[in-house]
């Protein structure tokens, strides 16, 4: 029972963490490595504009743009990457 208990336990430690990030967290964290972030007044106008490239995309727009949209298409769509 010992050996069981401590397997589980060493088992339990070894598990790669993976923490699920929402896309919203992605893209302000890509913001503010890369130095974008006071681009914009607050984080909800910089989840809607990375959202909008996403929907412009979407339309048909051109897929170029400036590089803070480099960074919404790879949080948002990057099926357009």
């Amino acid at each position: 029972a010992v050996l069981v208990m401590m397997g589980a336990v060493a088992w339990g430690l070894l598990l790669p963490r993976h923490h699920a990030t929402s896309p919203d967290a992605d893209y302000l964290s890509a913001l503010k490595d890369s130095g974008f972030a006071d681009s914009y007044n607050s984080d909800a106008n910089a989840v809607a504009h990375g959202r909008q490239v996403c929907r412009q995309l979407d339309d048909g727009g051109p897929q170029q743009g400036i590089a803070v949209d480099k960074l919404a298409v790879d949080a948002y769509c990057p099926q357009f990457s």
